[in-house]
């Protein structure tokens, strides 16, 4: 079920989720300056997976349609970025291919679960992402959160399916 080549199981599991969260923590909280190793983590979640062209499209489809949103999201003062930008910094943008690493192998487990659930998880995770983010990062102000929580109560199923349909994962019947 993993989409990796010599590790398999929990263990998988357990090391990207701790990858995961020290690479979102250390680009929000210090910013450019971890950016080599999240790149680094990024490319070798890419080069050993099973299937590498597909995963590399997958991460490229999510990390476009967030840096999108993103860019929807400045524009319209959802949240700004200080200094004044129009587009969200390098170190930022890197979530997105870091988060669809995560809906990859760690978050994928959540496929099965009811689309209700799977809505209130994203929902409630972009909540407390931005939240935490807005209070260890000075230069992240986020002006209006509703539409983030409701950005990502839709992102978030999607992405899971997307992977689905990308991958060619078995359902549960």
């Amino acid at each position: 079920m993993t989409e990796f080549r010599q590790i398999k199981g929990y263990e998988v599991i357990f090391l990207h989720y701790i990858c995961f969260s020290i690479s979102w923590f250390a680009l929000v909280k210090y910013e450019s300056t971890y950016v080599p190793g999240v790149i680094a983590y990024i490319a070798l979640f890419i080069l050993i997976s099973k299937q590498p062209l597909k995963t590399m499209a997958f991460i490229l489809l999510v990390s476009i349609t967030g840096l999108s949103v993103d860019t929807i999201f400045i524009t319209w003062r959802v949240m700004d970025f200080i200094p004044t930008s129009e587009i969200a910094p390098f170190w930022y943008s890197l979530l997105w291919p870091l988060f669809a690493t995560a809906v990859q192998s760690t978050l994928i487990k959540l496929y099965d679960l009811h689309i209700s659930i799977k809505m209130l998880i994203g929902a409630g995770a972009s909540f407390l992402a931005f939240h935490f983010g807005d209070q260890i990062n000075s230069s992240i102000q986020i002006n209006h959160i509703a539409p983030i929580i409701l950005l990502w109560a839709i992102l978030f199923p999607t992405a899971l399916q997307i992977n689905v349909l990308i991958f060619n994962r078995p359902l549960k019947s």
